[in-house]
């Protein structure tokens, strides 16, 4: 509304209104009309201020005063009133130029211009403002309105002069403020209100914990401004692993490092006005977590294991059982969550574990661990053999499952004469031929569970009886009573390891070694497994091999191991081979023509045998027999010879040359000798018996 007071000569106040309607009062009293005049001023122009403020705070002031003001005492002012714009001109005295401005009409005042401030603050979009005004000129009641121009949208002007509301838009808004008061008229001013846009502002003002170990993200928000953003760290660091995107704004990254980071956030709009965020950023440890949710089954009288596991939080953990309580035989090592031990009662039972960190930060669980009876098993992996016609006993064993046991042969049979208790498992009786069974047992228990065992049993003959020894030379001959039902025996000597076997015969030879004193038990086989040892022979005395005094008899062929050996020297070794005496028994080596001993050894399992001898030093030249005398494994006397030459050179052995030639040239060479060194004796006799006493000869 726009409201001019005019007062004219005829003492009536004229009042121009919104609308053009004029509304009339009586003159006051002369007093006050006195009064009025000394606040009356003729004008002629109006101060008028445009102040137009640059975006972000930049202003420009520029505006025109019209300086010529002219005062007439005690004069009463000429009414012209006219409309311009919607606005109404006052005017007592000389227009000026300057009255008109822009468009908009300058309303006449009295005196200088008396609204204060004189400039307005800037606004900022979106953000509240309030300026008060007052007039200095009009006395109260004042009451204030806009009389030209508008306030930016959201913003209004108070009957009292506050200026206040939240700009909606951004730019330079001119108007003209109007005070009228109940004394001293109306005044008014002109306005420029600088409503800068909003610039950027960050309303990120806290960040959410990142874990160590995983993957973070954040975005600093900000609102205003002009776009695009652009965001820095202007101060501090952010955590280890962390990144700031500088065109979105995006926090990501793996932090790496447990701790809080503190740092200021810097955005900066299109038109570089800037704003800047203190933020702090926890990097925090996972949070504390049992990750055990089962724990395994165990079982009755069998060892139990499994470890209770946790992630995140701090330092060593330690464990416990809050609630609840571990199968008995079972316990918890709070050091390492193992549960181990060896349960020994069957069912289940509930608790609680709990962990804890070096932070005293804690995590439960809830577990069940049951303990079930061992699955039904036959533990019975073999039975102890038996012996015909003698009495049997042996007990079948079960474990797990529930008692009592219910016991059958499912399949096969027993051996004769043997019987299954169906309650205790026992195997008794006597039974009756040697052999061996092949059958399947099996195990009923109380909830009819079943287990199978297949499963086999010997039984034997009796031992031989009445085992008798007789020592030979480098033999000793066994005899036993024969054995029912015996396949064969086995005689063992002891000690070791001479054996002998037979099918049927009661009887055999083992070799045995010269002086050593031996005992004999014999093992009979059947059908089923061998019978137990006999009671041991009475110990007998092996005897060594006795040489004849000449050579025996004997077409077997000893050989060495340079081969056929023809011819030796007195001193040289020889490694003679022999074969056919009996096993582990001892073979006598001795050289004729006188029979002089080489050495004894005793053979192998196979009865065969290598000695390694020297020919004499002292063994006169000529044909020599080198023989090996022993026990064949009948127990019989063996010998084997090997005939060699032996040169009275003493020259290294010949092998594979016929040296028979040889041997006759030289024996005549020495019969030779010795009939000329004879004839020659023969011929000294004669000489000395010619010659007279006294004489002496000179050969």
């Amino acid at each position: 509304m726009l409201t001019v007071v005019l007062r004219a000569v005829s003492a009536m106040i004229l009042t121009t209104v919104a609308g053009g309607v004029l509304t009339g009062a009586p003159a006051q009293a002369a007093g006050h009309e006195q009064h009025d005049k000394q606040h009356r001023r003729a004008a002629h122009g109006t101060k008028v201020a445009h102040r137009k403020k640059a975006t972000h705070g930049k202003k420009a002031t520029h505006g025109k005063k019209t300086a010529d003001v002219k005062k007439t005492a005690d004069t009463t002012r000429t009414a012209d009133t006219a409309t311009t714009a919607d606005t109404t001109k006052a005017a007592d005295a000389t227009k000026t130029a300057d009255q008109k401005t822009n468009g908009r009409t300058a309303h006449a005042a009295r005196g200088p211009e008396t609204i204060s401030p004189g400039t307005l603050p800037d606004a900022i979009q979106g953000e509240p403002y309030n300026v008060g005004l007052t007039s200095s000129t009009a006395l109260p009641p004042v009451s204030f309105s806009i009389i030209s121009g508008a306030l930016p949208s959201g913003m209004i002007i108070s009957p009292t002069g506050l200026l206040n509301g939240v700009p909606a838009a951004s730019g330079t808004f001119d108007f003209t403020v109007q005070a009228w008061g109940f004394v001293g008229g109306t005044e008014s001013r002109p306005y420029t209100l600088q409503v800068n846009p909003a610039g950027p502002t960050i309303t990120t003002t806290t960040l959410a914990d990142a874990t160590l170990n995983t993957a973070y993200s954040a975005t600093i928000a900000v609102t205003g401004g002009a776009t695009p953003y652009t965001y820095a760290v202007s101060a501090g660091s952010l955590p280890a692993g962390l990144t700031l995107d500088p065109s979105t704004g995006a926090l990501a990254g793996i932090p790496t490092g447990v701790g809080g980071s503190s740092f200021t956030v810097e955005v900066t709009d299109a038109s570089s006005a800037t704003d800047t965020q203190a933020l702090t950023l926890d990097v925090v440890p996972p949070p504390l977590t049992v990750t055990t949710t089962s724990a395994p089954a165990g079982v009755k009288d069998t060892a139990y294991s499994a470890t209770l596991a946790a992630t995140g939080g701090t330092g060593a953990y330690t464990w416990a059982v809050t609630a609840g309580a571990l199968p008995a035989g079972l316990s918890l090592d709070p050091a390492t969550g193992a549960i181990t031990g060896t349960p020994t009662v069957t069912g289940s039972e509930n608790l609680t574990v709990e962990v804890t960190d070096a932070s005293s930060a804690t995590d439960t669980q809830a577990l069940t661990i049951a303990v079930t009876a061992q699955a039904l098993a036959v533990t019975t992996a073999s039975l102890t053999a038996g012996t015909a016609g003698s009495g049997y006993a042996g007990t079948l064993a079960v474990d797990g499952g529930t008692g009592p046991y219910t016991w059958t042969v499912h399949a096969g049979s027993l051996p004769a004469g043997l019987l299954l208790n169906p309650v205790t498992g026992a195997l008794t009786g006597t039974p009756a031929t040697p052999g061996t069974s092949q059958f399947t047992v099996r195990a009923t228990d109380a909830n009819a569970t079943t287990a199978d065992r297949a499963l086999s049993l010997g039984v034997a003959t009796a031992a031989p009886a009445n085992v008798q020894a007789v020592a030979g030379i480098s033999t000793l001959t066994v005899s036993w009573d024969p054995a029912a039902g015996a396949t064969g025996y086995t005689a063992i000597a002891t000690p070791g390891p001479a054996t002998c076997t037979t099918t049927t015969a009661t009887t055999c030879v083992l070799g045995g070694v010269a002086g050593t004193a031996y005992t004999v038990i014999v093992v009979a086989r059947s059908g089923g497994p061998d019978s137990a040892g006999s009671a041991p022979s009475s110990p007998v005395t092996v005897a060594a091999p006795v040489p004849s005094t000449e050579p025996p008899a004997t077409n077997l062929t000893l050989t060495t191991t340079r081969g056929d050996v023809d011819s030796a020297a007195p001193g040289s070794r020889i490694v003679v081979v022999g074969s056919g005496f009996a096993a582990f028994s001892t073979v006598q080596v001795n050289v004729y023509s006188e029979p002089r001993p080489l050495g004894s050894v005793t053979t192998d399992g196979s009865g065969a045998f290598s000695l390694s001898v020297t020919v004499p030093r002292a063994l006169a030249a000529g044909r020599h027999t080198i023989v090996a005398l022993g026990s064949a494994p009948d127990g019989t006397a063996r010998a084997m010879k090997l005939n060699v030459n032996v040169a009275s050179t003493g020259s290294l052995a010949v092998t594979g040359v016929n040296t028979a030639g040889l041997a006759g040239t030289a024996l005549l060479s020495i019969a030779l000798g010795t009939a000329l060194l004879a004839l020659g004796r023969v011929r000294r006799g004669l000489r000395t018996r010619l010659l007279p006493a006294g004489c002496a000869h000179n050969f």
